[in-house]
């Protein structure tokens, strides 16, 4: 067995993730991981489908070069996951790793931009022409990547392949001109690029082949065992047609490599970079090595490629040399990265930190043969860098690069990051810098640009009237330059491009626009037919008319919708972290109110704000709980926060005759406080909670929970007509007490359902489930006082009282319904439904005339209602999870399965919020994927994940029959799964990398593994939050991944 603790993500709410069945190969899983897809379906009982309009945008997004021309214009080239939306372009790949080239005019428009699927670029230049130049590398997933009419072919048949370099170019207007390629069969890396007056090109990288091709020149590898790491410099010169001239190299037994290259107008090339070889030989002159990170500056002949001289750093630290540029004079300006105590000739640099593992800036000037002249360090305490300097024609200098420092000193100028640091650390999330330094190496200015979650810049251009333009990342939060104020598009990092004037004052900064996902979690409708959707959303959002802009990670939306699905209105909540909202609820005067949770140090609500109970992370939090009430206009009353110093969480809301206001969730903070009551919590685990607020004003009036030694969680409540409050959710370990009554679970978790009193005092408490993890999803109260439950029970078999279900698989989930007849605690009747894969109820109504309404999702070829079969949309959805949505009704009085309609394609549906009319009608809100259509209406929104929507549904009819499926390799059990997931490969696997993600594709643990000969490992993971993750197995011989549910 092995165990391994994973790191925690950022937190999800726990009712809102569902669980996925058990089998997906790895690059289906790295699709359905940003493309969470569709709907469809043959009945017509579909009346209408409302959605929110949104763009696409990356999840991964930065730009790593920038050069500008004499007009003006920006230049930039970067990479983007998948889709990207610069401006009114849209680029999109299904490839995950994607280079793309754009132009900006000078005021920071997007003129045209240009993508190669498969390719990485770290070069960029311009000629007087204005073409532009790249260079970079490709490999990984693409044997080949296309350059318009040019095919460049990988020289690793591998099925990875390793980087080869390329470099490309294209004309002014975006149209690619020519593409070549230089390598061999192992990792060769081109890094920087450069353009001399007669418009031929250098490019300048490393090798671990061991040969590499340039045209006709073949470079050897100096080092005896070529291979992954170990580089040997490379210097090639292009003529403007892309014919390779000359190549030569530079190192020796260890490894080095190249990072910058810059060109003189006196017929010299320069490099820099970093060796470990001792001596790293550049043609006749030898460099001697102190360590494994040593810098170098050296110079070549343009015309042959003859090495002129090299230059290194003395002293007792690190460092490496990262860009360099020259002046008019032939003097070379080296910028890069230290640590300890260096030298540059007579100037001495030294890190103020006493941690060797901290690095600080150096910008240091060399003349024309090489002799270092002056060096100037900046930085603090912790970890500061450089990516990019250019020089001016008067020999000012200017770096970019990011600072995580407290405070950074440019000489006697200081900036102060905009983050706090987080307690017992010493360095907190980056912010961005550019900085000035005068011909004499004096600072002279320093900018930021500052954010929340991290800042980065990766080079730097001037153009002809001393502008600075700086090009990076920053992620999920917004980004302050100057009064520039860019929204992320959510998860993930955003493109940056900005511009500064020559005294380093903001001018403009822009980035990538779109949306990363919303999703509906609730629906609710008043007595007009007006409806009310809550859920969160990323990045740029238009409800309707109103446009709504994310403020950090993810921010929740409660929205107003007409009867016919027409937005209304739609306002936000939430900070610089991850909100959600899980459900909504009205009260008789038409008030709305919402719950769920917000991760930020601080979040608004209109004019209201919240602050964390957890400020020791830095940027970061846990989540607390909030509860709000909103007017029927939109307009935030008041807002109330509960929770503690770790992770809290809230699954429902609901609103009793007396205005009343009741919230559920999970706890793990100890204590737990809601207003004045405070509950204790002696376990690590969560406990479930039930507290009360004053509806006029939002005051905590009362808090109870259940706690035992395992998990515990309340997922949902109901009122009957006398104002007895009813709550469900699940529960686990012996002795679990509900006021005088005491519930065992029979395994892992099992569903609880019980009655409190108005002023939540426990009445009874009922058990149901077997012998895995079972949950209780939504429940309704008809007018008789009858209970309906819905949710989730793991096989074999699962009891309701005297009431026994067999699950359909005895390694999937199916749903249950039950019911409680009024003033009888005790099940009455419960039955299933459900297929092969992984089935879900989350959401139950009732209409007034004897029937009952479930929704949720079924992964499955096929799922049953009784005599009813739904069809996956997907052949073989346990190979490769899908999804889709369903929609069933029963008859109240004994449970028979009256009909049921699905929704569905090739990707992630589901339904989890319902509500009903006096007509019949059945509303229905969720979230589908790209594609998506309902009956034969086609949803509007075609995000790659997460497209929250809200329909409407008339009548059912029965779905099309089974498909069959294929089985799969990887299984996980229990799943969901509570402290302890057990991983089974029926592979011959050795050795394999385990890699956990997150609900929205972000990597979150990975870690090299054994698989012992029982196939079977058991992974710990009792820290982690509620909600849907993705564990992936990459071994040489096998590849799989199979999405859990932590419950």
């Amino acid at each position: 067995m092995f165990i391994f603790g994973w790191l925690m993500p950022t937190p999800l709410p726990s009712f809102s993730r569902p669980g996925f069945a058990r089998r997906l190969s790895l690059r289906a899983l790295l699709f359905l991981l940003l493309c969470l897809a569709g709907l469809s379906t043959r009945a017509q009982s579909w009346q209408w489908v409302s959605q929110a309009a949104a763009r696409p945008s990356s999840s991964g997004s930065f730009a790593n070069r920038t050069a500008t021309d004499a007009a003006g214009n920006v230049y930039v080239a970067g990479y983007f996951q998948q889709s990207i939306s610069l401006g009114s372009i849209s680029l999109t790949s299904p490839d995950e790793s994607n280079m793309f080239v754009a132009k900006l005019d000078p005021s920071g428009q997007y003129q045209w931009a240009v993508q190669v699927a498969g390719a990485s670029p770290s070069g960029l230049a311009l000629d007087a022409a204005g073409n532009v130049y790249l260079a970079g590398t490709f490999g990984g997933e693409r044997h080949t990547v296309t350059f318009g009419s040019t095919t460049l072919t990988n020289n690793d048949p591998g099925q990875y392949p390793s980087p080869d370099v390329f470099v490309a170019k294209l004309n002014g207007t975006g149209q690619w001109q020519w593409a070549v390629k230089a390598g061999g069969p192992d990792a060769d890396f081109g890094v920087d690029l450069a353009l001399d007056g007669a418009g031929d090109v250098y490019v300048t990288g490393h090798f671990a082949s061991a040969s590499a091709s340039f045209g006709s020149t073949t470079l050897v590898n100096g080092v005896a065992q070529p291979g992954p790491y170990n580089y040997n410099i490379f210097v090639a010169k292009l003529n403007a047609a892309g014919q390779w001239l000359w190549a030569s190299k530079a190192g020796g037994a260890n490894t080095d490599q190249a990072s910058g290259l810059a060109v003189d107008g006196n017929g010299g090339v320069y490099i820099t970079g970093t060796y470990a070889s001792n001596p790293a030989t550049f043609g006749t002159y030898p460099l001697t090595g102190s360590g494994f990170s040593n810098l170098f500056v050296a110079k070549l002949t343009a015309a042959t490629g003859t090495w002129q001289w090299a230059s290194k750093s003395g002293g007792t630290g690190y460092g490496y040399g990262v860009r360099l540029a020259t002046d008019a004079s032939g003097n070379v300006y080296v910028a890069g990265n230290f640590s300890g105590t260096l030298t540059f000739g007579t100037a001495t640099v030294t890190t103020g930190s006493s941690t060797s593992s901290f690095s600080e800036v150096y910008v240091a000037k060399l003349n024309p043969s090489g002799q270092w002249q002056w060096a100037s360090k900046a930085g603090g305490s912790s970890d500061d860098m450089v990516q990019g300097i250019a020089v001016d024609a008067a020999g000012n200098a200017f770096v970019a690069g990011s600072f995580r420092s407290p405070t950074a000193a440019f000489g006697t100028l200081t900036l102060t990051n905009s983050t706090p640091m987080p307690a017992g650390f010493t360095y907190t999330e980056s912010d961005l810098y550019v900085a000035k330094l005068n011909a004499s190496g004096q600072w002279q200015w320093a900018s930021k640009a500052t954010g929340t979650r991290g800042e980065d810049a990766s080079d730097v251009a001037l153009d002809a009237s001393g502008n600075v333009l700086v090009s990076g990342e920053f992620y999920s939060g917004r980004l302050t330059a100057g009064s520039s104020v860019l929204p992320s598009n959510g998860y993930g990092s955003n493109v940056l491009v900005a511009k500064l004037n020559a005294a380093g004052a903001w001018q403009w900064a822009t980035s990538n626009v779109g949306s990363s996902g919303y999703y509906t979690n609730g629906v609710a409708r008043d007595t007009n037919g007006n409806l009310y959707a809550v859920g969160n959303f990323s990045g740029t959002v238009s409800f309707g008319t109103t446009t709504l802009v994310s403020t950090g990670e993810a921010d929740l939306f409660v929205g107003k919708l007409d009867a016919s699905g027409q937005w209304l209105w739609a306002v936000q909540g939430g900070g610089e972290g991850y909100e959600s909202s899980s459900a909504v609820a009205l009260d008789a005067a038409g008030n709305v109110y919402v719950s769920g949770s917000f991760g930020s140090l601080s979040a608004d609500f209109g004019s209201f704000s919240l602050t964390n109970n957890d400020n020791t992370r830095g940027s970061y939090a846990t989540d607390d709980v909030f509860v709000g009430k909103l007017n029927a206009s939109g307009q935030w009353q008041w807002v109330s926060k509960g929770g503690g110093p770790d992770s809290d969480y809230s699954n429902h809301v609901a609103v009793d005759a007396a205005g009343r206001v009741y919230v559920c969730g999970s706890g793990n903070s100890s204590p737990l406080t809601f207003g004045s009551t405070t509950l204790p919590n002696s376990t690590s685990s969560y406990n479930a909670y039930v507290a009360r607020l004053d509806g006029s004003t939002g005051a905590w009036q009362w808090a109870g929970q259940v706690g035992g030694a395992g998990r515990d969680e309340a997922t949902s409540m109901a009122f009957d007509a006398t104002g007895n409050l009813y709550l469900t959710g699940s529960f686990s370990g012996a002795g679990v007490a509900f006021g005088n009554t005491t519930l065992t679970s029979s395994g892992e978790g099992d569903i609880f359902l019980g009655q409190l009193s108005p002023a939540g005092q426990w009445q009874w408490a009922l058990r149901a489930g077997g012998r895995y993890d079972d949950f209780g999803g939504r429940m309704a109260v008809d007018a008789a006082g009858n209970l309906y439950l819905t949710g989730s029970f793991h096989g074999p078999t699962a009891t309701f009282g005297t009431i026994s279900l067999a699950s359909t698989s005895t390694d999937s989930s199916d749903v249950f319904v039950a019911r409680v007849p009024s003033g009888v605690a005790n099940w009455q009747w419960a039955v299933k439904a459900g297929g092969a894969g992984d089935d879900y109820g989350y959401a139950l109504a009732t209409d007034g005339a004897g029937g009952v309404y479930v929704g949720g999702n079924f992964f499955g070829p096929t799922a049953s209602f009784g005599s009813i079969s739904l069809a996956n949309t997907v052949a073989n959805p346990l190979d490769d999870p899908t999804s889709d949505l369903f929609v069933a009704k029963l008859a109240a009085a004994n449970g028979q399965w009256l009909g049921a309609v699905k929704a569905g394609s090739a990707g992630y549906d589901g339904a989890y919020g319902l509500v009903t009319d006096p007509a019949g009608s059945v509303f229905v809100a969720g979230y589908v994927g790209a594609g998506a259509s309902f009956g034969s209406i086609p949803a509007t929104s075609s995000l790659d994940y997460g497209n929250g929507f809200v329909a409407k549904l008339s009548g059912f009819v029965t779905a099309a029959k089974p498909r069959s499926s294929a089985d799969g390799q990887l299984t996980a059990y229990p799943n969901p799964f509570a402290d302890q997931l057990t991983l089974r490969v029926d592979a011959p696997v050795a050795t394999a990398t385990l890699t956990l993600r997150d609900a929205l594709g972000r990597t979150v643990r990975q870690q090299l593994v054994g698989v012992p000969a029982t196939r079977e490992a058991s992974v710990s993971v009792a820290a982690l939050p509620a909600g849907l993750y993705f564990l992936s197995i990459d071994a040489v011989n096998y590849h799989g991944v199979v999405p859990v549910t932590r419950r």
